[in-house]
């Protein structure tokens, strides 16, 4: 249960992978591991279930998550809410300066993030997407070195291949 499911669109390039308990499907260059993680500043959601995947290679590493909770809505200010907190714990974290952070709303349901930040010396960008439907909510975080131009396009070809089911 939870295995992702691999559908081979560009053999040597994307695969889509749909882990099942994450209730959506994405594009990545290898496969994701699932991983038992907290995520800081959602105890005000009341999130009763939690399932992260991550993938990590030489030039990005790619974080989706699903949160489940009866007190989230759809809705610009949840929305906002919930990016705010998770880029807040971007700049929280050891070893991390510098961070600049902005967000774009989408439509009333998916909100665009983009940070920039300083870790141990190197400057890294974090591409992603925040989205709620019913009482779920997807984070999807997407971190390289910054300026590299092709985990740049990486990252965007990432980010618009996800669909929720």
């Amino acid at each position: 249960m939870g295995e992702p499911n691999l559908i081979s669109r560009n053999p040597g390039k994307l695969q889509e992978y749909s882990p099942q308990d994450l209730g959506l499907s994405l594009e990545l260059p290898g496969s994701p591991i699932k991983v038992d993680m907290a995520l800081p500043d959602t105890a005000h959601h009341d999130i009763k279930q939690r399932k992260t995947y991550i993938y990590n290679d030489q030039k990005i590493g790619v974080f989706a998550t699903r949160l489940v909770s009866d007190k989230l809505s759809a809705g610009p200010s949840s929305l906002k809410d919930m990016a705010a907190g998770f880029l807040d714990s971007l700049a929280k974290r050891p070893g991390i300066s510098d961070v600049v952070k902005m967000v774009e709303l989408k439509d009333d349901s998916t909100l665009m993030t983009r940070a920039t930040f300083k870790d141990r010396g190197t400057y890294f960008e974090e591409r992603g997407s925040l989205h709620i439907k019913g009482n779920s909510a997807w984070i999807i975080a997407i971190t390289f070195v910054l300026g590299d131009e092709q985990a740049t396009e990486l990252s965007m070809q990432i980010i618009n291949s996800v669909k929720f089911e």
